[in-house]
C-alpha cells in the first residue's frame, strides 16, 4: 500500500512537467527554411461592392520563377483583411511582382440521393467570387511587394453565387 501512496504523489509532478516539455518542443519559433528570402509585410484588403470579403483564400503567384517555391498568401479575416504570410507561418512576402487569385466557396446544400439500392450523400458548393479572380491566367489582380509600405485595397465587384459542378461518377 505504501508503494501506491508514493506513486500517487508522483503523478502531479508529471502533469506539471508535461506542459513545459510540450512548450519546449512545440512552442519554440519555427526555423526559417534554407534560402527563404527576406520578407516584407503586406496588408491587403478585399471587398465586394465595398463590403468586406471575409474568409477568402488569397494566393500571390510570383512572376519571378525563382520565387515559385515559396507559397505566399493566406485567408482574409472578418474585415476582408489579409496579412500576407509565406508558407502560412512567416509574416510577409519576398520582394517582387505577383499575380493574385482569390476564391471563396461555401456549402450550398447537402442532400441524400438514392442510386440503385445505395444512398449517396451529396454536398453542393457555390463559388462566392467571380471565376475571373480564381485563376492566374484570368485574374487582373496584381501587386508589387516593395521595401516600403505594402497596403492595398481590391474590390472584386458584385458578389456571385455560382454553383460548382458536381464531379461525374
Amino acid at each position: 500500500m505504501d508503494h501506491l501512496r508514493k506513486f500517487n504523489r508522483k503523478i502531479p509532478c508529471w502533469f506539471l512537467l508535461l506542459p513545459g516539455l510540450f512548450c519546449m518542443t512545440a512552442c519554440r519559433n519555427e526555423p526559417r527554411p534554407d534560402g527563404l528570402p527576406k520578407l516584407y509585410p503586406a496588408t491587403l484588403t478585399f471587398t465586394q461592392e465595398d463590403q468586406p470579403l471575409a474568409e477568402a483564400q488569397v494566393v500571390l503567384v510570383p512572376q519571378d520563377k525563382a520565387l515559385a517555391k515559396w507559397v505566399v498568401g493566406g485567408i482574409t479575416d472578418a474585415k476582408g483583411v489579409l496579412r500576407v504570410k509565406t508558407h502560412g507561418k512567416f509574416s510577409g512576402a519576398p520582394l517582387g511582382k505577383y499575380k493574385m487569385t482569390v476564391s471563396k466557396t461555401e456549402i450550398d446544400q447537402e442532400e441524400t440521393v438514392r442510386r440503385g439500392n445505395v444512398d449517396a450523400n451529396i454536398t453542393r458548393f457555390v463559388d462566392l467570387v467571380d471565376a475571373k479572380f480564381q485563376t492566374v491566367e484570368l485574374s487582373p489582380l496584381e501587386i508589387e511587394i516593395t521595401t516600403g509600405k505594402n497596403a492595398s485595397v481590391f474590390d472584386l465587384g458584385q458578389p456571385v453565387r455560382t454553383p460548382v459542378p458536381l464531379p461525374s461518377i
